[in-house]
């Protein structure tokens, strides 16, 4: 839903018109029922809802997501799941730049939740909160990986003009999956320093951590890697050298999900590389 609605923002919409009618009956099959009726599925309510704005141009069918980001509490009390929720409206909110949604941001940003917080300080950033991309940079060195995923994010997707930070990161990182993400925020400032790193991680195997103990505790650590080095490929764009290594992932990987971020890594690959007119595709 939300690369539907993405699309829109591309040759007119011309790529994403198809789908409005599914689109539509899918955001109306989601909604809730009544005032208080909670949506069948909360996140795909919000993905589709964002997706319609979009395709549209109407705003009606978001206006609710600013009532969600007051919501605390549900009668179950699952704080955590609202949170959740919350981090994901505030994401959404970014996306729609009609709805002027920086204020709403700037409310997110005082939420009891830390995460919350956090997603709002990296979407203010990006919409060109001087004051939040501070506070972003800063969040690079974190101690807490996820928060310097979410920073390494944004400062990829903003304009930086002193590249300090970001090299920093990549050279001190402690965990592969934070220099992987470094790798790619600099692959899309024009830096290639990460692309030896990322080709040789494509198929990364953890030597030390191969016993059934750490594989339970975390059995995506390798796939994450794999996934965000294929992206630092396509944010890098040596069409050359990345290619067929992307092809062969895209081809060959147990993971279909693996294979999907590679085919993304992919097309940005061609972007970036300037190769697109010569692959056929329209």
């Amino acid at each position: 839903m939300l690369t539907i609605g993405r699309l829109a923002d591309f040759e007119n919409g011309r790529l994403s018109k198809p789908f409005t009618a599914k689109v539509r009956q899918i955001a109306q099959e989601q909604a809730g029922g009544g005032a208080d009726a909670k949506p069948r599925n909360e996140y795909l309510h919000l993905a589709a809802s964002y997706a319609l704005c979009k395709l549209t141009g109407d705003p009606q069918g978001v206006l609710f997501m600013a009532d969600l980001l007051a919501k605390r509490k549900s009668a179950s009390g699952e704080e955590k799941s609202l949170a959740k929720l919350r981090a994901e409206t505030v994401y959404i909110l970014s996306l729609i730049p009609s709805l002027k949604p920086r204020p709403l941001l700037q409310v997110a940003l005082a939420d009891p939740d830390i995460g919350v917080q956090v997603a709002a300080q990296n979407r203010l950033a990006v919409l060109g909160d001087d004051k939040a991309l501070d506070a972003v940079v800063n969040m690079a060195q974190s101690p807490v990986a996820d928060e310097q995923l979410d920073a390494l994010d944004t400062m990829g997707q903003v304009k930086l003009e002193n590249l300090d930070a970001l090299r920093a990161c990549f050279d001190t990182a402690r965990h592969r999956e934070v220099q992987m993400a470094a790798a790619r925020a600099l692959g899309m400032h024009g830096d290639p320093r990460g692309q030896k790193l990322a080709l040789s991680w494509l198929n990364y195997k953890d030597r030390d951590r191969l016993s059934p103990a750490d594989l339970e505790k975390d059995p995506l650590h390798e796939y994450r890697v794999r996934f965000l080095a294929a992206l630092a490929l396509g944010a890098i764009g040596n069409y050359n050298q990345s290619a067929g290594p992307l092809l062969e992932v895209i081809q060959g990987s147990p993971s279909r999900r693996f294979q999907v971020t590679a085919a993304r890594a992919g097309l940005e690959l061609l972007r970036r590389s300037n190769t697109w007119p010569a692959t056929g595709i329209q």
